[in-house]
């Protein structure tokens, strides 16, 4: 993804961390910012459906970052 990205000129920061309005943090896979906004790249594989308690976990952090004004992609 991050090769994809760079050849399209788009230059993201990996491993970005996030600080929540309820102080928990989120370590987003890629985070690009642009003057149409930030956007969060998370690279969600399987084993982030592997169990519900995963699946909920990703939900609350899209929420949180969607609250924080990201555009949240998953792939």
């Amino acid at each position: 993804m991050f090769k994809a990205l760079i050849e399209n000129n788009i230059f993201p920061e990996r491993e970005f961390p996030v600080h929540n309005r309820d102080k928990t943090a989120a370590l987003l896979d890629f985070a690009i910012f642009c003057n149409k906004g930030n956007f969060a790249i998370e690279m969600d594989g399987r084993q982030h459906q592997a169990t519900r308690e995963a699946v909920l976990s990703d939900y609350s952090r899209d929420n949180k970052l969607k609250v924080g004004k990201w555009n949240v992609l998953l792939y």
